[in-house]
């Protein structure tokens, strides 16, 4: 069985292409402080759901398809974040309404 590297490998012996990954985080999180783009880029790439948005976009875009379990256990873990923020604030919303 012949393993074929992935596309666009930074370093080799990568199979996970973790490196090109690792970039793309790096320039969104430096693009989130850049003072000369403008005040709505800056703030939609301050969340973190946006990140994983871009990262699934560059991905299809790359053809990086060793990055889907990445993903989906990232994607997995803001939707519970999410779900989790909700349930609890509206636990506290039901507490405020009942005193």
């Amino acid at each position: 069985m012949v393993q074929h590297s992935p596309r666009f490998q930074l370093v080799p012996g990568d199979q996970f292409n973790i490196s090109l990954g690792v970039i793309v985080a790096f320039v969104l999180a430096t693009l989130k402080n850049v003072e000369g783009m403008p005040q709505f880029v800056r703030w939609n790439l301050g969340a973190y759901t946006n990140w994983n948005l871009i990262m699934i976009g560059v991905r299809c875009l790359l053809q990086q398809s060793q990055w889907d379990p990445f993903l989906c256990v990232n994607s997995m873990g803001v939707f519970l974040g999410f779900r989790t923020a909700f349930a609890q604030g509206l636990d506290e919303n039901m507490r405020k309404k009942l005193e």
